[in-house]
């Protein structure tokens, strides 16, 4: 099933190029949307594709690059919406 999911990740995962890595693996996926920086800290996600793709995708978002240390992931699922045709950075 094509769906939507908006990702909350939390921990160091600013300034680690975690954003550089979400896109990387979005784009392995095959998946479409987008990553930014909150002022918060955290790091947000939206993505859309099959919901068994996109849970793949999280596993490796909890793991994130080398330098990154995620302490919490946060998902909410929707139905997509069609709005992407890739998957880009957001400064």
């Amino acid at each position: 099933m094509y769906q939507r999911a908006v990702i909350k990740i939390q921990g160091r995962v600013q300034g680690v190029g975690y954003r550089y890595f979400a896109r990387k693996q979005a784009v392995f996926y095959g998946l479409d949307g987008f990553v930014k920086n909150n002022p918060d800290g955290s790091v947000d996600v939206t993505v859309e594709g099959m919901r068994e793709t996109i849970s793949e995708y999280i596993k490796t978002l909890q793991q994130g690059p080398r330098s990154a240390q995620v302490s919490d992931l946060i998902v909410e699922w929707s139905t997509a919406r069609g709005d992407f045709r890739d998957f880009t950075i957001h400064i």
